[in-house]
């Protein structure tokens, strides 16, 4: 009997990700998204969906500029550059 063991390309990544929008005006978290899957797109907007539907603190609706941080996904520290 073989057994193999599996390799770090073919394991998930048991990382979880979070991805949170944040009202700027008073900083209240209006949206997040908790996933193992890679940061991505899709995160970012199932994040931005939460975010536009009614809330029970009437904290919702549909942004009208959506800024975002440096951030960087390898949980590096950020530099402190913000885009112009």
């Amino acid at each position: 009997m073989s057994v193999s063991r599996p390799t770090k390309a073919s394991m998930p990544s048991l990382r979880p990700h979070l991805t949170v929008f944040f009202d700027l005006a008073t900083r209240a978290p209006l949206g997040h998204h908790v996933g193992f899957e890679p940061l991505s797109i899709e995160s970012s907007l199932l994040a931005l969906r939460q975010a536009i539907h009614e809330t029970e603190w009437d904290a919702w609706g549909c942004p009208t500029e959506i800024p975002s941080d440096p951030a960087r996904p390898d949980g590096a520290p950020d530099s402190g550059a913000r885009p112009e």
